[in-house]
């Protein structure tokens, strides 16, 4: 009797301690972060952009003072660049316009984001005509220096001012990926400057449950 008895508290004893590893394992598995954008694949990736919070408090082309979740509570097309830029700002802006108008067609609504990385240039009042030249729902942001430096580090972007010229004119260098960054979730994928705008319209589609977008005309 005795040793059923004690064969009988072993199993009881394994069966726990199973029990216990299962629901630990469970546990884990639930609690670890899921990409639930993996089948999308970014545009330079989302694992790029992993990490970066996209926070940051600048004031836009009125001068009011706004937050990321203020700016960000639809989707948005986020880029840095700075208004002086005449040669690869301009088409990069013009591209993300194009792919917000293509993403309007499906339903998608989401806003241009333009944030300066020349905040003695772009005031307010400069921005304004910025916008006024690439769409109309385009949001552009400044700030004081160490407000733009905190922002571009939260999208983890590089740039840096090259010394003036003779004439006291400088250029700004900076990494050019546009951000896609979702209401509560942040930056989600970054986009490389070589897609044109049906391509990074697709990509970005797939972020809102729409894939294969053969043409940027729904009725085709």
């Amino acid at each position: 009797m005795k040793v059923r008895f004690y064969a009988v508290s072993a199993a009881v004893m394994v069966a726990a301690l199973l029990g216990g590893l299962g629901y630990l394992m469970l546990s884990n598995e639930l609690q670890a972060p899921r990409d639930d954008f993996a089948a999308c694949g970014g545009g330079s990736g989302a694992a790029d952009v992993a990490g970066f919070s996209g926070r940051f408090t600048l004031r836009d082309s009125d001068g009011r003072e706004l937050s990321d979740r203020e700016v960000m509570a639809l989707p948005g097309l986020v880029y840095f660049g700075y208004g002086s830029c005449r040669d690869i700002c301009p088409l990069d802006l013009d591209r993300n316009a194009l792919a917000t108008d293509i993403l309007t067609e499906y339903g998608i609504e989401l806003r241009p984001v333009f944030i300066t990385l020349d905040p003695a240039r772009d005031t307010p009042e400069a921005l304004a005509g910025l916008v006024r030249t690439y769409h109309p729902e385009m949001v552009a942001l400044t700030g004081a220096p160490d407000a733009v430096a905190a922002a571009a580090a939260n999208y983890g972007v590089r740039h840096a001012k090259e010394p003036p010229g003779p004439d006291g004119a400088y250029r700004v260098t900076h990494s050019t990926d546009t951000y896609l960054h979702l209401p509560d979730r942040g930056p989600v994928a970054a986009f490389a400057r070589d897609k044109g705008p049906d391509e990074l319209a697709e990509r970005v589609a797939c972020y809102f449950g729409q894939r294969n977008m053969a043409s940027h005309h729904p009725e085709n």
